[in-house]
């Protein structure tokens, strides 16, 4: 069995992501604005105001948001407005 506890600031291995499915292509917006998902998985979600379906993962967390949308998004915890 793989030792998994870390010890004296050790770096922990990164994941093998080569499995990652693909994510179907979020909606293409002009004048959008670009929101990060901080979640952790895959997460496919509905805009309330525009109807538009997102998807976001931990792989691929950068996202552009319709405007109308964007005020029930960030009501989500795992979502911020890029900086």
């Amino acid at each position: 069995m793989e030792e998994t506890s870390l010890c004296c600031g050790q770096i922990p291995k990164r994941k093998n992501i080569t499995g990652v499915k693909n994510l179907p292509k979020n909606p293409n917006i002009t004048n959008g604005i670009e929101v990060i998902y901080l979640g952790a998985g895959d997460l496919k979600f509905k805009g309330k105001t525009s109807g538009l379906t997102y998807y976001v993962s931990d792989h691929r967390r950068r996202f552009t948001a319709d405007t109308k949308d964007l005020p029930s998004i960030l009501k989500m915890r795992n979502f911020i407005l890029k900086p």
